[in-house]
């Protein structure tokens, strides 16, 4: 099945290769699980508290690897920069109270008229991000994402996060690596996910594997860490994604007082931006975080595109705007 047929179908989804050892797949003709063993998925909403009981989706998987690069650009309205300095020098002053560490503050783009297969390959004309996505939703939700996030990974009972912070081009390589505040973003959140995976972990299980990695996507550098856990056996995948969903690199640290924070600066809800998508697979799961994702609620309604950055007291408002635009230039 090519994109071209894969947009004629009424519901589906198409998982990157991160969530399924290397191969990209696709779900069609999208139910409700009949066992729990089998291949599904669900997606939580940015500030969407997990349920007892998730909405699950399967359905008839297939291999489709490997996606065309035949992708050209889309120019999304310019970001609207009305506002921006004072929410940055609002979010200062609450750090400076000691009030929070750091905030991910974040700003839309309207996509016009773009079709879905048109973002999709705008996001993939430079290759397949491990956790991309094009998901096609019975409610009528569409998202469609490059993600290159890791929020979780779990095999059997062996759990590893990969929080993202610091964003930079390719020649700034030395910039990115050499600098304090963008360390010091990673740290803090690195710190929020080894607290997160301890409230759910065997005692004294919680190890940070790496504290900082250089990652090459095609439209920028950023750095990653990687904490690891060992879970009970019988844990709780609920209780685990209430533990770290949203993602402290999406949010800020401390979490709950950030997202009060963003709810009143950002203005409308993030809604399947900054969300999480989970597939599983017997006992086996994969968790994204949801960036370089576009979403419209129904077919009626225009894509958003979302892009955001870390927040700290060093922040300078002129220089983190840049950074939205360089995230931004992955669909130009």
């Amino acid at each position: 099945m090519n994109l071209e047929q894969l947009n004629r179908e009424s519901t589906f989804a198409l998982l990157g290769p991160g969530f399924r050892d290397g191969k990209t797949s696709l779900l069609t003709g999208l139910r409700e699980p009949e066992s729990p063993s089998a291949l599904a998925f669900t997606l939580l909403a940015f500030e969407e508290t997990p349920r007892p009981n998730l909405d699950w989706f399967t359905g008839d998987e297939q291999y489709v690897d490997p996606i065309p690069r035949d992708g050209k650009g889309i120019l999304p309205d310019d970001l609207d920069a009305s506002g921006y300095d004072a929410a940055i020098a609002e979010i200062r002053e609450a750090i400076g109270r000691g009030e929070v560490y750091q905030v991910n503050y974040t700003r839309f783009v309207s996509l016009g008229a773009a079709r879905a297969i048109s973002i999709f390959r705008a996001l993939t004309r430079d290759g397949l991000a491990p956790y991309a996505t094009w998901l096609r939703l019975p409610s009528g939700l569409e998202v469609v994402g490059a993600s290159p996030e890791c929020l979780f990974r779990i095999d059997g009972t062996r759990i590893v996060s990969e929080p993202m912070k610091g964003t930079a081009r390719h020649e700034d390589e030395a910039a990115l690596l050499g600098s304090r505040k963008e360390n010091a973003e990673l740290a803090m959140i690195t710190d929020l996910v080894r607290h997160e995976l301890s409230t759910q972990a065997r005692e004294k299980s919680v190890r940070v594997l790496e504290e900082r990695r250089l990652v090459r996507l095609p439209y920028a550098l950023q750095t990653i860490a990687r904490v690891g856990a060992e879970l009970y056996p019988g844990y709780s995948l609920t209780k685990l994604l209430q533990a770290m969903h949203p993602a402290g690199s999406v949010v800020g640290a401390p979490k709950r007082t950030a997202l009060e924070l963003l709810s009143r600066l950002e203005g409308a809800p993030r809604g399947a931006y900054c969300g999480t998508l989970v597939v599983r697979d017997g006992d086996r799961a994969t968790a994204s975080v949801m960036i370089r994702t576009a979403f419209r609620t129904s077919a009626q309604a225009p894509f958003r595109y979302g892009t955001g950055s870390g927040i700290t007291w060093a922040s300078d408002a002129a220089l983190e705007f840049a950074e939205l635009d360089l995230k931004v230039s992955a669909l130009r």
